[in-house]
């Protein structure tokens, strides 16, 4: 059974990008399968939603593509990485930035050019996200996360402190940053020092996907089975829910609810009701 990789939200519906090579759109209210896009030429490893509604995916096979979710079709390829695209993210500016090995890039959708390319990192950059200042912030291989002025096209800090993979990151809502890694930790981070301010402990193997719930709350998965749900305040685990094989990618719906994908094929569609999550549909 193929697994998903990635997910993310489109239009009334969400899609996942899966090893099988396909990307899939599901039906949020029955969980059924509505399209099949089919294109790509190895594993599915990002998506993002671009504000006109198109889908964006990058895969193992070096390409970033873009799709008309409405009819089902490829509809641009963004040629240019001399290795596997692990990551993408959405720009203020409506650009897409892509992460591969030990290089960024950004990319204007409008003519499907490469329009800037940033590199200092000394192993693959697998987890973008966008700062509340619009820079950009990537972790890789080389166990750092780098912040970037993207109109300059320089590094302005280097959050170091992980020992492993930086795999995952997300933004919780009082401005830290969150990033997860295969150091099986979850570490905290003061933007405007560059100082490590909190570790969350508890995976026993390698943080994968994090996401925040509609309440504010940090929701992990990783590699030993598990979707964690933390108080960030307190630094503190308060629910736990295990699953048959690896969590690959979480994406969190609106109402305290996410779809978790896991090493064995399924979607498990969660809900956290008064602090526990409880599985409310799971769809393979």
């Amino acid at each position: 059974m193929a697994s998903a990789r990635c997910a993310c939200s489109t239009q009334g519906r969400f899609a996942t990008g899966s090893d099988d090579h396909t990307i899939r759109l599901w039906d949020l209210t029955t969980g059924a399968e509505t399209v099949r896009l089919e294109g790509h030429s190895s594993w599915i490893s990002a998506l993002c939603l671009l504000p006109d509604g198109r889908l964006a995916s990058g895969s193992y096979d070096r390409t970033i593509r873009l799709w008309n979710v409405a009819i089902g079709a490829e509809i641009a390829l963004l040629d240019g990485h001399s290795d596997g695209v692990a990551a993408l993210c959405v720009l203020p500016d409506g650009r897409i930035a892509s992460g591969s090995h030990d290089e960024l890039r950004l990319w204007d959708l409008k003519g499907g050019a490469e329009t800037a390319r940033f590199e200092g990192h000394s192993g693959s950059v697998t987890a973008l996200a966008v700062l509340p200042d619009g820079r950009l912030a990537s972790g890789a291989g080389d166990h750092t996360i780098r912040l970037w002025d993207l109109t300059a096209g320089t590094e302005t800090a280097r959050l170091e402190g992980h020992s492993n993979w930086v795999r995952a990151l997300c933004m919780p809502p009082d401005g830290r940053l969150a990033s997860g890694a295969a150091d099986d930790t979850i570490r905290l981070w003061d933007l405007t020092t560059g100082a490590e301010i909190g570790c969350l402990k508890g995976h026993s193997s390698w943080i994968t996907s994090l996401c925040m719930l509609s309440d504010g709350r940090l929701v992990s998965g990783a590699r030993d089975g598990t979707i964690r749900l933390w108080d960030v305040a307190a630094e503190s685990e308060v629910a736990r829910l295990e699953v048959d094989g690896f969590v690959y990618c979480l994406m969190p719906l609106p109402n305290n609810c996410l779809i978790g994908g896991d090493g064995l094929g399924r979607l498990h569609w969660l809900a956290v009701v008064d602090g526990d999550q409880k599985r409310g549909r799971c769809s393979a």
